[in-house]
């Protein structure tokens, strides 16, 4: 029932297929194996949440014509840090504004409403994916109710806010500078859709 269902709302795609579906549609990839594999689908938006159960394991395709809400991940790799600060940063994450992990997200949050407020856009309060694990801090922040042009124009925005935190810290080093993940944006990238999950991974919760 639940492939019949699948089947019916998707349309299989080759790779090559992927950047030339209309923007009406979205694109979606479908993790095959734990060694990268990964098959393509295209459908119409309003069918994902009834196929989103099914799958598990899928990620939008962000194609660079396609116009897209801001998005920005946040990734800091606790292995890199002293015993000390790994213990600092894995304190339960509480409505705390002093909480390190806040007060990063906080700061990040500023430079990249600095920048959007630059470009004339005024988005209320953004949704907040966390995908941490006990290595990694590892957030998702998306600007659900504006759109801009494409991943590429969203692209020049983190890179304006990663100028913008690393004048406040004095140094490329800073870390919240360091923690703006600028790879999300390469032609066609995958971004995990809220909750699916890796092939042999924990679940993602938004």
């Amino acid at each position: 029932m639940q492939t019949q269902l699948f089947k019916s709302k998707t349309t299989k795609l080759k790779f090559s297929e992927v950047a030339s579906q209309p923007p009406t549609k979205m694109v979606i990839a479908v993790q095959c194996n734990d060694q990268g594999g990964r098959a393509y689908f295209a459908l119409n938006p309003v069918d994902w949440p009834a196929i989103s159960p099914v799958i598990k394991i899928g990620e939008e395709v962000l194609r660079h014509s396609v116009i897209c809400h801001p998005y920005f991940d946040i990734d800091c790799d606790l292995k890199s840090l002293t015993v000390t600060e790994i213990e600092h940063w894995k304190a339960p994450l509480v409505q705390n504004s002093e909480h390190p992990v806040t007060k990063l997200l906080a700061e990040v949050l500023d430079a990249i409403g600095l920048v959007l407020q630059e470009e004339s856009l005024r988005p209320s309060c953004p949704f907040i994916y966390d995908s941490s694990t006990a290595e990694k801090l590892s957030y998702r922040i998306i600007f659900q109710d504006i759109a801009v042009k494409n991943p590429t124009f969203v692209a020049a925005i983190a890179k304006a806010a990663i100028d913008k935190l690393i004048r406040k810290g004095g140094s490329q080093t800073y870390l919240p500078a360091t923690c703006i993940d600028l790879q999300v944006y390469n032609p066609n990238h995958n971004l995990r859709l809220p909750g699916q999950t890796k092939v042999k991974k924990a679940p993602f919760y938004p």
